[in-house]
């Protein structure tokens, strides 16, 4: 199994549409993808996260279902829609 983790911080001042179109894209890309297993989209309890807002956090069968996350159209439209409202972002992948 192949476990994704992402802390998000939105710069400030993102307009707060942006912001929630960028959440609800995330939470549409299970429908989306069906290799995605177990996505939690989380909101960080103040003063937990170093400033991290929000966490996405799925898992993959194997690796090869994971580049195939990474490479799919819908999860790329989600960077883009992300890039504009980007105050930070740390990115774990690790295979269990």
């Amino acid at each position: 199994m192949i476990k994704h983790i992402v802390l998000l911080k939105f710069k400030d001042g993102a307009p707060q549409e942006a912001v929630d179109d960028f959440l609800n894209h995330l939470r549409s890309l299970p429908s989306k993808i069906p290799t995605i297993r177990n996505p939690i989209l989380g909101k960080a309890i103040p003063q937990t996260m170093s400033g991290f807002t929000h966490s996405w956090i799925c898992e993959f069968d194997d690796a090869a279902t994971w580049q195939a996350y990474m490479d799919n159209p819908d999860h790329r439209a989600g960077g883009a829609k992300f890039v504009p409202i980007r105050g930070d972002s740390v990115v774990a992948v690790f295979e269990y």
